[in-house]
Formats: C-alpha cells, sequence, structure tokens
C-alpha cells in the first residue's frame, strides 16, 4: 500500500515539474513549486525524495528563472523536516533490553530514516560547487540554512539542572555519515566566506564566530554517546569513513586558519583570548575525529589500512602531516588539559572520552575528581556513577550520598557495583535499579546475582532481593532455586560444600520454598520432579562410550519420561519457552 501511495506521489510530482517547464506565467506556478519541494515531507523516503531531487534538477536546467524561489522553498521543507523530527532529526531509539536480541528483532537496527537527508546534502554540496562563484545569493541561502539547522544550546547547561540535553542531530552511528557531511559543507561555506567577505565589518566577523561554534558544537554533539560497534553495511561504513575523513581534511584546514589568524592579534586583547580557546576546541575535536577514524577503519579493515582504496588514499598523508600533534598526545598534561576541556564544552562529552581512548588512566583519574566535585552536572548519565563509587569506596560518605537520585543504567552496571562496593549508599541504588527491570531482562542475569551474595557478606541487599524477586515473580523464583542448589556446592556429587555462600544458598532456598503459596508450591513440585527426571539422565548415559551408543541410550531414557496429564506445563530452566506437554517435545 505504501508503494502505492509513493508511486501516485512521484507521477504527481513528475506532472507538476512538467506542468511548470511548459507553462512560463502561470499563476500556480509558485504553489507547485512548494509542492514538489515540500511534498515529499509527508511520504519520507528514499523513492520519494530521489524523486522530488530529480524534479528540482529538471526546473533548475529548464528553468533557470525560478532558481531562487526553488531554493527559498527547498530551505522550507529541510527546515521542517526538523520541525517534524524526520531523518536526521528522528528521536534516537534506545539500546533495547536483553530479551529483544533473544527473540531476534532487528528493527533497531534499520538505518533507512538517515538516506533522505543524506540525498538532499549531496544535492546542497553540488550545488554549492556549482554556484559559489556564479550566485552569491544562493550560497548565502545555503549558508543561512546550515547556520539555523545548527543553532542549538544543546552542549550549554544550567549548572543548577542534571537534566541530558536534546541533541540536534541523531547520535547513533549509522547516522554519523550524514551529520558529518552536513558538517564539511557547513565548514565549505564558512572557508568560503573568510575568503570572500574581504570587507566584512565586525558583525559579520562576531556571526562568523558564532557559526563555528555551532558547526565545532554540532560535531562535538556526536561524542557525547559512548563508542559503539557499526551497525550499517560494509559500502555504508566505507561511505560514512570517507564523510569524516573529508571533514578531518576541512578541519585541518581551519585548525590553520585559526593558528594564522591567532598570530597576526596582538596580545592582551579579547580577540587573542577568543582565537585561543577556539584553537584548543579545534584540537580536541580534531583529537576526536581521528581516533573516530582509526576506530571504524578497524572495523571496516581489521588487517590493513586498504590504501588502494580510492576513499582512503588521502589518509596517510593527512596522518603524516599530524605527527607532532600525535606525540602531544603521549603526555600527561595533555590528558588532563583536554578532559577538562571536554567537562568545560559538555560533561557528557567528558564522560563517555574513556571509550574511545582506551580507558587512559589519566582521563579516569580527572573523571573521578571532577565527577565527586559536581556530581550534579552528570547525575543523568548512567555510566558517571561508576566514577563517583569507585573501586576503593568501601564505605559511606557524604561523596557517594548523591548516588542515590543517580539515573539508572543496566543490570550488567548494577552487578558491577554490587560486586565492587562496601558501600550502603551503592548498594541501595543497585538493588532498586535491578527493582525496575522486568522479569524477562532479569532472568539473563539469575547466575550473576546469586555470585553476587559472596559480595553481600556485610550489607545483606542482596539476599533481600533474591527474596523479593522471588515472591514477585514465580519463574523467577524457580530459576534463583535452581542455581542457587547447583552454585551451593563446588562439585557434580554434592559432596563439597562452597564454604562462601554454600550454606546461604540453601538457606535462601528454603526461605523461598516457604514464602510459596499452595498452588505455587504444588508448581514447584512438578516443575522440580520432571526437570529432576530429565537431568538424571546425565549421570545414568555416563557409563556409555561416547558416540551413537550414548545418544541412543539418552533417546531410549527420553522416551521414558512421562509428559503431559498432571505435568502439564513444565518446562526446563534452560529453555523457559517450550513447554513440553508431549512425548514428540522430548
Amino acid at each position: 500500500m505504501k508503494e502505492n501511495v509513493d508511486e501516485v506521489f512521484i507521477n504527481a510530482v513528475f506532472r507538476m515539474t512538467a506542468l511548470i517547464i511548459m507553462s512560463e506565467g502561470n499563476s500556480e506556478t509558485s504553489f507547485m513549486l512548494k509542492t514538489i519541494c515540500c511534498g515529499f515531507l509527508n511520504h519520507f523516503t528514499e523513492q520519494a525524495v530521489s524523486n522530488s531531487i530529480a524534479c528540482w534538477e529538471w526546473i533548475l536546467s529548464a528553468r533557470s528563472d525560478l532558481t531562487l524561489q526553488l531554493f527559498m522553498y527547498i530551505c522550507e521543507a529541510w527546515h521542517s523536516s526538523k520541525d517534524r523530527k524526520l531523518g536526521i532529526f528522528a528521536q534516537e531509539i534506545s539500546i533495547p533490553n536483553p530479551s529483544v536480541y533473544a527473540k531476534g528483532d532487528e528493527s533497531h537496527l534499520n538505518l533507512d530514516f538517515v538516506i533522505p537527508h543524506n540525498l538532499m546534502i549531496q544535492f546542497l554540496e553540488h550545488k554549492f560547487a556549482t554556484f559559489m562563484f556564479s550566485d552569491h545569493d544562493i550560497v548565502d541561502m545555503m549558508y543561512h540554512l546550515i547556520g539555523q539547522t545548527l543553532h542549538c544550546d544543546s552542549l550549554v547547561r544550567d549548572p543548577n539542572l542534571s537534566l541530558s540535553f536534546r541533541p540536534i542531530m541523531n547520535r547513533s552511528l549509522g547516522a554519523v555519515g550524514v551529520r558529518f557531511r552536513t558538517l564539511s559543507l557547513a565548514l565549505r561555506l564558512l572557508q568560503f566566506k573568510f575568503a570572500n567577505d574581504r570587507n566584512a565589518n565586525d558583525s559579520d566577523s562576531l556571526s562568523q564566530s558564532v557559526y563555528q561554534k555551532r558547526v565545532l558544537n554540532c560535531a562535538f554533539e556526536y561524542f557525547t554517546e559512548s563508542a559503539l560497534p557499526p551497525t550499517q553495511s560494509r559500502d555504508n561504513l566505507r561511505e560514512d569513513i570517507s564523510a569524516l575523513i573529508d571533514f578531518f581534511s576541512l578541519l585541518r584546514v581551519e585548525k590553520t586558519r585559526v593558528t594564522k589568524q591567532n598570530d597576526q592579534v596582538k596580545k592582551g586583547t579579547d580577540r587573542k583570548g577568543e582565537l585561543k580557546a577556539l584553537g584548543t576546541r579545534l584540537n580536541l575535536l580534531f583529537l576526536l575525529v581521528w581516533i573516530e577514524i582509526e576506530r571504524l577503519t578497524i572495523w571496516f579493515s581489521p588487517l590493513k589500512l586498504p590504501t588502494d582504496d580510492p576513499k582512503f588514499k588521502k589518509w596517510p598523508e593527512l596522518l603524516s602531516s599530524i605527527s607532532n600533534f600525535i606525540n602531544q598526545a603521549q603526555q600527561t598534561k595533555f590528558w588532563n588539559e583536554n578532559t577538562f576541556l571536554a567537562w568545560q564544552i559538555c560533561p557528557d562529552l567528558a564522560i563517555h572520552l574513556p571509550s574511545r581512548f582506551k580507558y587512559h588512566p589519566q582521563i579516569l583519574k580527572e573523571l573521578r575528581m571532577l565527577v565527586r566535585n559536581y556530581p550534579h552536572y552528570v547525575s543523568h548519565i548512567p555510566e558517571a556513577v561508576n566514577y563517583l563509587c569507585s573501586d576503593m569506596e568501601d564505605a559511606d560518605s557524604a561523596e557517594v550520598m548523591p548516588v542515590l537520585t543517580w539515573k539508572y543504567g543496566s543490570p550488567c552496571s548494577a552487578l558491577k557495583l554490587l560486586f565492587s562496593t562496601r558501600s550502603s549508599y551503592t548498594a541501595q541504588y543497585a538493588i532498586r535499579m535491578l527493582q525496575s527491570f522486568p522479569e524477562d531482562v532479569l532472568i539473563f542475569f539469575v547466575p550473576q546475582i546469586v555470585q553476587s551474595l559472596r559480595y553481600d557478606d556485610v550489607l545483606g541487599y542482596v539476599k533481600e532481593f533474591i527474596l523479593w524477586a522471588a515472591r514477585k515473580y514465580v519463574v523467577l523464583a524457580h530459576q534463583f532455586i535452581w542455581n542457587m542448589e547447583t552454585n551451593a556446592y563446588r562439585d557434580e556429587d554434592k559432596s563439597h560444600k562452597d564454604e562462601k555462600i554454600g550454606e546461604l544458598c540453601l538457606k535462601l532456598v528454603e526461605q523461598i520454598k516457604k514464602n510459596f503459596s499452595p498452588e505455587q508450591a504444588e508448581m514447584y513440585r512438578k516443575e522440580f520432579d520432571f526437570f529432576a527426571e530429565v537431568t538424571s539422565i546425565s549421570g545414568k548415559i555416563r557409563s556409555f562410550d561416547k558416540g551413537p551408543k550414548r545418544k541412543a541410550e539418552c533417546q531410549r531414557l527420553l522416551k521414558n519420561i512421562e509428559v503431559g496429564g498432571e505435568r502439564k506445563g513444565c518446562y526446563l530452566p534452560t529453555g523457559l519457552d517450550n513447554l513440553w506437554d508431549e512425548k514428540k517435545d522430548l
């Protein structure tokens, strides 16, 4: 049905385009132009946008007198896509819980949403190259279009608030290419302005300075998330790396230009300070983009740099030109200064630096100090709690108390805290985090929760959580009983009890059983009788040689197990989705 709607729209757009070209002076030209430029917003697909762009090209070649009006409506369409949060401006998809992966749902990997804006940026890049020396009005429209697109105070935070900002563009790795193609166009427009506005006044210089900051802020915004593996196809990843290399090349030109400007300005002036601050920001962005290109290139070609690929041909040359800069990155002072600068730009940016720089010890040290001094700046970032509650924290203190109001993270982060802390504040936060997850997520972490009892000998929060979860979720109760009965002993014959948690596990098992209602107790009896009969087979076939004989004996014993009837609804703890109601299941 959607394909039919798109086909109707495309036919209508081409008909209107032909009508505009054939009938000059038509009173409906303006309305049709707007429809041709903005109509695809209701059909925001690759097919609709690519055909709309074909119509724009047709009009530009056949009706050059409509160029300015056409670009006005193209700019309007771009701004409308931002207002409607379409494509690159779409709301970010949160990382799903583990049960999504277990069910094979890959909807979160769909990257088609970025294609329409990618096509539009390619069109604008081509038209900039066409009009840069022939029509400055069109160039000015593009300049203001990109400048208004990047206008957002996303990296400006009220220090009294701990709310996360709303990004300008989608920060997923699949959208990295479109973001940096947009920023590359922005830098080309900016550098064109600097090169051609010889008689620019102070107000123009201020405007260009603001434009610079917006470009840098939008680039920094991408790095306010942890480094994740790429989800795009190999061909798309290649194109995205190429977009980053182009941006890196333009950034190097911008860095050189700012350095020359700084050398020409007198010391002690406000402009000197602004240029120095801009230079340090450019250095940090330079570093981040360089590392991102290296990281994605390794994913693309793990064995060697594909220098024979045209997309990567200029990368070795760019690397050799920044060898001095790379050598600076070996110094402790370099990391201290850049970590603090990242914190000043946006705490979210600083918190995610370690994931990009191999958890450099100097970055970690600086972040611990910053997070402990200013916890309210980052209490909305789950990953930041690790710097507040370090491994060395073994007592309650005022420094750790803010953890009680921290945003919840993943079950893994909660378990990590339980394994490493002796602070009651941290333990309470971790337990409340686990309690916030549904049963289908917690069930993946039952073994780890049981093992965290080893570190719960003082506080007892894990013990209370297990009892709470077992009372609330019957399936979880079965899982905890099965796992604790297994982990209470160190051998298969159950002759050597675990010295640390063996006795505690058996006591918890008994406590869980006592909390069962009569119906739950009956279900437990049927389930575990069935489970014991199935698992006992492994001991019975041990005397048979591995191979066909052992397999045949196993199948014979499985056929003798009674299923259905009273045992209807029974399942194995290792396969909760399979109810064994018939012998064919066995």
